[in-house]
């Protein structure tokens, strides 16, 4: 199976093996960046496009003799050594794997010792139309037009219909208005004060004005605050913990393989190269 050609031209072969330990190498550079948002991993026809055009134009440097060259010998050495530090680290990380340890009684050490850092902070979900205002004069209008359309949701109209019909909110009108959930300090002050002070799902609020518009708001869910349990909290906090341990783990691996402090410098060497990379007095400018 892994060797079975996916793609191919008269240059070049793309098997399963390729697309396998592509995936691979993204999946390890993803997990590698310090970056908190993960990025979605590319899909298997991005990957093959561009296994496609990087394999063929590799055979085509080939067939021209450039790997004999000298540059080019470098630039591969160069990514021989970052493939085998690469390795090194995951290799590393898969023993330290084998000994990962529970985490849910040091879990459980933390919840007990802090309980206010495991509050569900209340949020809500809803929906909204957002009316344009661009003068005093059509702010009245519009605040007007407002409340004719929520004495026609009070009256049955669907709430998503007039949203899309409405709403100048064209990212939010396409779901009928509807937004992500959000909790205090996530809005405007105006618009949050109206969405946490409706109480029912299905109530809709007078219109509110703020800097963006003048907004009518329907309460689609709501949840309170409160203390969350430690079964509810157990699982992700064990593998936080679990996460960190190998994190540091590795860590403490490589800075110790890699101590600067056991480096032997032949400081004349280094001196006479330093000196040979400053500019001439001749060629400064003045």
């Amino acid at each position: 199976m892994s060797e079975s050609i996916l793609v191919e031209n008269d240059r070049i072969a793309i098997t399963v093996a390729d697309v396998e330990t592509e995936r691979h190498a993204i999946r390890g550079l993803q997990r590698d960046q310090t970056e908190a948002v993960s990025r979605p991993e590319p899909s298997v026809t991005s990957i093959i496009n561009t296994l496609y055009v990087r394999k063929t134009l590799a055979d085509y440097a080939t067939e021209q003799d450039l790997d004999e060259q000298d540059w080019v010998r470098a630039r591969l050495l160069k990514a021989r050594e970052k493939v085998l530090a690469d390795a090194a680290v995951e290799y590393q990380r898969a023993k330290v794997l084998e000994r990962l340890p529970e985490m849910e009684e040091r879990a459980r050490e933390l919840y007990q010792a802090n309980p206010d850092a495991y509050v569900r902070k209340p949020r809500v979900r809803v929906a909204h139309i957002l009316m344009q205002v661009d003068s005093e004069a059509c702010g009245e209008e519009r605040f007007k037009e407002a409340v004719e359309i929520r004495e026609r949701i009070i009256a049955g109209a669907a709430f998503a219909d007039l949203a899309r019909q409405y709403s100048i909110d064209d990212q939010s009108a396409k779901q009928g208005g509807e937004l992500p959930w959000f909790g205090e300090g996530a809005m405007v002050p105006e618009f949050e004060e109206a969405a946490f002070a409706l109480k029912q799902p299905g109530d809709v609020s007078e219109p509110v004005v703020t800097e963006y518009g003048i907004h009518l708001i329907k309460l689609l869910e709501r949840e309170e605050g409160g203390q969350r349990s430690f079964e509810e909290i157990k699982d992700a906090l064990s593998t936080k913990l679990q996460v960190d341990w190998l994190q540091a783990e590795v860590e403490s691996w490589r800075s110790t393989l890699t101590d600067p402090n056991q480096a032997r410098v032949n400081k004349d060497a280094l001196d006479a190269y330093m000196a040979s990379q400053q500019p001439a007095v001749s060629d400064q400018q003045p």
